[in-house]
């Protein structure tokens, strides 16, 4: 027996055709019959025909045509009479492109490439809306930048402030500096001048009981004149070793406070050990007045320190407050003056509505006060023959009441309109 092999037979119908929303679709049937079995296969294409509103040329590239390349060829069997074998070519994306080639030819396709272009109006609309947000951008950023600018100028004054300020307190802490350094200056310089006439007026006692001494042993004894001369000598020799510990005769700061000078200066080596001491404990003072002093500057440096970024951070919040407040106030002024403008453009129309119909009415009263006129007129003129066909008749003249200075009051027209 020999082997059934399947065949694949394709008997297609006509292609039917039906448009569905601008596209048409077109249908077919076909029956297949597969390893003696038949099935019904269907197939379908959809042609999307509906036209744009309104579109530009399609730019298509043009082919690039490339050389020709010759490419190495190489045979699937050894024999030699066949043609080389070049492969199909294979599925490719979309916008690439696809090349074949065999022996004697080539083909290449080329993509193309679709380009809509949008309407003219939707681009108009589009540039308006562009140029409006690029307005409210640009008047967005101006208002910020003077405001940003009227806050740096804030700024700057606050801080000159704040400089003058700081250079007020250092002058003022100068001069407290300064004035406390003169008093206790002064005060050590009085405490020493002090100590200084003490000083001579012991050594001017001394000097006299040594005096009244020597004097009264001389006239006691007159004898041992040796001796009492010895002793004086001897009182005279102590006298004499105790007396440059004591005299300021050559102090130099006596010499300098006789010429009224300002500032002490430390005498020489044979001063008493008090105004060593005086000198020493005049310095130390000085000394630790002026660490006080440093120490102080420095304390209240630091206090002015944190009490200047205590201000700052403070300015600065009330600056960001004042900032928001400020966009809050400008959002309400903008919202007002949008009503504002609704409100004036609802009052020139009531205005042009009121003007419309004033004329109006004025036209019909005008016309009014015309007819009326004319209606005066036309009686003034019946009566007026009235009265001649009367007098022609009776040959008589019209009563008083009845003369036509009384029409006349009624016929004539007022000027209250213009």
């Amino acid at each position: 027996m020999q082997a059934v092999t399947p065949i694949d037979v394709h008997v297609e119908n006509e292609w039917h055709d039906s448009r569905h929303n601008g596209s048409y679709v077109k249908k077919s049937t076909s029956t297949v019959n597969r390893g003696g079995r038949q099935a019904i296969r269907m197939r379908t294409c959809v042609t999307n025909k509906t036209r744009p509103s309104k579109t530009k040329s399609l730019h298509i590239p043009q082919q690039v045509v490339q050389p020709k390349q010759v490419l190495p060829a190489r045979s699937r069997s050894p024999s030699p009479n066949r043609e080389p074998w070049v492969p199909p070519p294979g599925r490719s994306t979309k916008g690439q492109k696809f090349a074949w080639q065999s022996s004697k030819a080539r083909l290449e396709i080329n993509p193309v490439i679709d380009g809509l272009v949008n309407d003219d109006v939707d681009g108009e609309s589009s540039q308006n809306t562009e140029r409006n947000k690029q307005n409210l951008h640009n008047q967005t950023a101006n208002i910020s930048a003077e405001q940003d600018e009227k806050l740096q100028e804030e700024i700057r004054t606050y801080e000159k402030r704040i400089q003058a300020l700081i250079e007020n307190v250092g002058m003022l802490k100068e001069r407290a500096r300064s004035r406390t350094n003169q008093e206790q200056t002064d005060q050590l310089r009085s405490d020493i001048n002090s100590c200084l006439r003490d000083l001579e007026q012991s050594q001017k006692i001394c000097n006299q009981r040594t005096n009244n001494i020597l004097s009264s042993r001389i006239s006691r004894s007159s004898s041992p004149i040796r001796n009492n001369y010895r002793s004086s000598s001897a009182d005279e020799k102590r006298s004499h070793r105790l007396l440059p510990k004591v005299s300021f005769e050559d102090d130099p700061i006596i010499e300098r406070r006789r010429a009224r000078s300002t500032t002490p200066i430390r005498g020489p080596l044979y001063l008493n050990p008090d105004r060593e001491r005086l000198l020493i404990s005049l310095s130390d003072s000085e000394a630790d007045s002026r660490l006080n002093a440093k120490t102080h500057e420095l304390a209240s440096m630091n206090k002015q320190i944190n009490l200047t970024q205590t201000d700052i951070k403070a300015r600065e919040d009330s600056f960001g407050s004042k900032e928001r407040v400020f966009q809050q106030r400008i959002n309400d002024l903008e919202q007002q003056i949008s009503k504002l403008r609704l409100e004036c453009t609802q009052l020139k129309r009531e205005k042009d509505e009121l003007e419309r119909r004033y004329t109006s009415q004025l036209g019909e009263l005008r016309d009014r006060l015309e007819q009326s006129n004319n209606n005066n007129r036309s009686m003034q003129n019946y009566v007026n023959s009235l009265k001649t066909t009367y007098a022609t008749v009776f040959n008589d003249t019209l009563p008083p009441p009845f003369t036509t200075t009384s029409f006349t009051r009624f016929t004539t027209t007022p000027n209250v309109y213009p």
